[in-house]
């Protein structure tokens, strides 16, 4: 068990032990309990359980705190700072008693001289759970105390949500005309224009079957050939080359399952 000479330690113990003693006070527990904590390098504590392991860096340490419920007595005049005591030996565990009836609420006395703090013993046995009392008038409030040494600043607390967005302001007054800026570079040439329209020529003939045939469709005089088609009966007819003769028409070589008609076209534009 670690004797405490830090006093930030120090006061988160009294604050710990002051929430751990209120709520054993409204569980209405007449009997010692044993209240582990784990305290960081920063002197920051947190309550665990019995068996709970505390985070790396940080120091585990327990103690022992008892509440008893009952009537609130009247408040005692301050007794003057006795001396200061010396530290007690560390007494064995007593085994465990039964948990006795409650009694009625005696005055409060006054306050004793305070001695130091003595090592903390082993916790004992959790007894068995009381009766609980009825709850206590509240009294007084105490003097206020003097005002504890400014703490560590606490870590960044989370972003809030973005506000809301702010009126539009007013239109700014017009600016003066800026001064006529170079002559850009010259553009890309654009894309070549449309043929215009097309005059169509057509040749009919056929193919036999398992063989191939060349057929040519010619355009007339003022023209150029610039691109053919072809249209065959039977599914089975496959193109096998498609090109500008040389005269002026376009040519289809083609090669067939079976025996079909076929029909070649030459597209031919305006020179």
């Amino acid at each position: 068990m670690p004797i405490f000479s830090n006093s930030r330690a120090k006061a988160g113990l009294v604050a710990t032990a002051a929430l751990l003693l209120g709520v054993l006070t409204m569980t209405a527990q007449s009997y010692a309990q044993s209240v582990y904590a784990c305290e960081s390098h920063s002197g920051l504590l947190h309550v665990v359980s019995r068996n709970e392991k505390c985070k790396k860096g940080e120091t585990k340490f327990s103690w022992s705190a008892s509440a008893m419920n009952g009537a609130a007595g009247k408040e005692g005049a301050a007794g003057k700072e006795g001396a200061k005591g010396n530290a007690g030996a560390v007494g064995p565990t007593g085994p465990t008693g039964p948990a006795g009836s409650q009694g009625q609420r005696g005055e409060s006395g006054s306050s004793g001289v305070a001695g130091t703090t003595g090592a903390t013993g082993p916790a004992g046995s959790a007894g068995p759970a009381g009766a609980a009392g009825p709850a206590g008038a509240a009294g007084p409030a105490g003097a206020a105390g003097k005002e504890g040494s400014t703490g560590k600043e606490g870590a960044k607390g989370v972003t809030g949500a973005t506000g809301a967005t702010g009126a539009t302001g007013a239109t700014g007054a017009t600016g003066a005309t800026g001064a006529t800026g170079a002559t850009g570079a010259t553009g890309a040439t654009g894309a070549t224009g449309s043929l215009g329209a097309l005059e169509t020529k057509s040749t009919a003939g056929s193919v036999e079957a398992g063989k191939t045939a060349t057929l040519t469709a010619e355009c007339p005089t003022n023209t150029v050939a610039v691109s053919g088609g072809y249209e065959a009966e039977k599914k089975g007819v496959v193109p096998l080359r498609s090109k500008h003769d040389a005269a002026n028409g376009w040519e289809y070589l083609v090669e067939s399952e079976e025996t079909s008609p076929i029909t070649v076209y030459a597209y031919c534009a305006k020179t």
